[in-house]
């Protein structure tokens, strides 16, 4: 994956090559690529910087629907009388 400087580097050569050139039509395609090159460019740069600054992943969320009940810690809050079970 080639980066935006990689590409902004390939413009300017294409740009000096196409100001060097005696021959119009060598030198418009030169600019033609130089241009390509710069959209190349500007689009790396926007994937660069949304790579850098996307966020970790969080863990999967526990499925509650399958989860089994939780079972009750310690004694019952119900007493025996109050249930009318008491003697």
């Amino acid at each position: 994956m080639q980066t935006s400087g990689h590409f902004r580097h390939q413009a300017d050569t294409c740009l000096r090559l196409s100001a060097s050139s005696t021959d119009q039509n060598l030198a418009n395609h030169f600019q033609a690529l130089a241009q390509d090159f710069m959209a190349k460019a500007a689009v790396a740069e926007v994937r660069d910087k949304r790579d850098h600054f996307r966020l970790p992943r969080a863990p999967k969320a526990v499925d509650q629907q399958n989860r089994p009940p939780a079972e009750p810690s310690g004694p019952s809050l119900v007493s025996e009388t109050s249930r009318g079970t008491a003697a």
